[in-house]
């Protein structure tokens, strides 16, 4: 087995781990581009608008309050702010505090060499969410009250049981600074006149810092489907990610990440009604003058026989966005099967970054592992960086990692508009053949048609 987790395996106890992480980042600090996995992302010029130094963990014990409800056609779990952990759950979910007996899932899905976790671990109360296999309705984790603190660092950890069939979507969204959004979802058993049922959400504020763990521990013979959508429009980002994949187990993740607003309202609900009435807002006050940061640190542990996870991702920088995705794949465990494919544009003045590691266990023999990322920039002043990198400690396995970063053919261009269209569609049409291919590899309808809305616009 790997050693990459025995800095927990000497705790007893939560507090134990909470004291040792506390430790650790105290030592370690926050991110710098001498990291190797934060070479092109340093997170100093970002954090010091909101923390003088690392030891405000020393005094400041904020907290999160978590709000689980049931409606017709999903749950939703709400998540933001407060002084005190908070967990107010209206439904038949188990949902508590993790407790000593359950020490041994937390160091499975926590990662020691990301810093980033290690500090929402030694803040933050680990909350525990035990699913049981009779649930089939989907599970939306989003945000609320951002603008109440300068930062949140929730800490979810969900427990699938064996033989179970779940499907998640985080949503990271900012909508209503730009649009009004109806949704008819109604909480279960009750009554709605769908003609003035109104959802108005929040507006997540620009001048935030977001620490968010949430990890997935799979049992045996289930299979899970995690979509994660995100905006560059929300200050600091930082997603940590993780999932722990038993025997048969397999997971489907798929990531899209846009340049701003929710244009559609698909992921509120199946009888959500479309975008409505547009609203004024100032977008003045963003103390994050060189460009929001979304950060995803993303670990998957195959630790059981014949486990497969499938990664699939879409990032569009804009503006002065840095967007930055890294993603780790761990086998430990013999006949295992993984697939990253990550595809990106990079328009403007933004910086996009991917970092992608397949790491391979001396046991894990017969190993199936690819990783491939292609990236699009389309302006001069763009920066795009790939970093694929393979660790493999067995002998019998097929592994394989590539890497491309290109811009708009001038050909292709020349072509398209020697045939009647003007540049502008002829640019569209390009970056709509470029990301179709990723766009073909979701395995989920909704994303499928939201990729295509966001970006069949660009």
């Amino acid at each position: 087995m790997t050693n990459r987790n025995l800095m927990l395996e000497c705790c007893n106890s939560i507090e134990e781990i909470k004291d040792l992480c506390k430790k650790t980042f105290l030592q370690r600090g926050f991110p710098t581009s001498r990291d190797d996995s934060y070479k092109y992302t340093n997170m100093k010029k970002y954090y010091k608008n909101f923390f003088d130094s690392e030891d405000f963990i020393l005094t400041d014990k904020k907290q999160f309050a978590i709000t689980i409800n049931e409606f017709s056609n999903e749950y939703i779990i709400e998540l933001s702010p407060s002084d005190e952990l908070e967990i107010n759950n209206k439904t038949d979910i188990r949902v508590e505090k993790l407790k000593n007996d359950d020490i041994d899932i937390i160091r499975k899905v926590t990662y020691p060499a990301n810093s980033l976790s290690i500090l929402n671990n030694a803040i933050s109360n680990p909350v525990l969410i035990e699913l049981n296999p009779n649930i089939t309705k989907p599970i939306k984790i989003q945000y609320s009250k951002l603008n109440s603190s300068k930062y949140l660092m929730p800490n979810i950890i969900f427990k699938v049981p064996p033989n179970s069939n779940n499907s998640f979507n985080i949503i990271n969204e900012d909508i209503a600074d730009e649009f009004i959004t109806q949704t008819s979802s109604t909480k279960k058993n009750e009554k709605v006149d769908l003609d003035t049922s109104t959802f108005l959400k929040e507006n997540i504020a620009n001048n935030h810092f977001l620490n968010t763990n949430i990890a997935f521990w799979i049992g045996n013979n289930s299979k899970i489907r995690c979509n994660m959508l995100q905006c560059t429009d929300l200050g600091i980002d930082i997603n940590n990610i993780s999932f722990y994949l038993k025997e048969n187990s397999r997971l489907h993740f798929n990531n899209i990440i846009t340049k701003g607003m929710i244009k559609t309202s698909m992921f509120i609900g199946e009888n959500s009604s479309k975008i409505g009435k547009k609203v004024s807002h100032n977008k003045k006050d963003n103390r994050l003058t060189k460009g929001n940061l979304l950060r995803n640190n993303i670990l998957g542990r195959l630790d059981g026989e014949r486990s497969c996870a499938y990664f699939n991702g879409l990032y569009y920088c804009k503006n002065k966005h840095h967007i930055d995705n890294s993603l780790t794949l761990e086998h430990l465990q013999p006949n295992t099967f993984s697939n990253q494919f990550y595809k990106g544009i990079v328009t403007d003045y933004a910086k996009g970054i991917f970092n992608g590691k397949i790491y391979v266990e001396k046991e894990a023999q017969k190993t199936n592992a690819f990783q491939l990322n292609k990236v699009l920039v389309t302006s001069k002043n763009a920066k795009a960086r790939s970093k694929p990198d393979l660790e493999i400690y067995a002998d019998d396995v097929k592994c394989s990692h590539g890497a491309t970063i290109g811009n708009l053919d001038l050909e292709q261009l020349f072509y398209l508009s020697s045939r009647g269209l003007d540049a502008q569609l002829a640019k569209r049409l390009i970056v709509e053949g470029f990301v179709n291919e990723i766009i073909e590899r979701f395995d989920d309808p909704i994303m499928e048609r939201y990729a295509r809305n966001q970006f069949g616009n660009e």
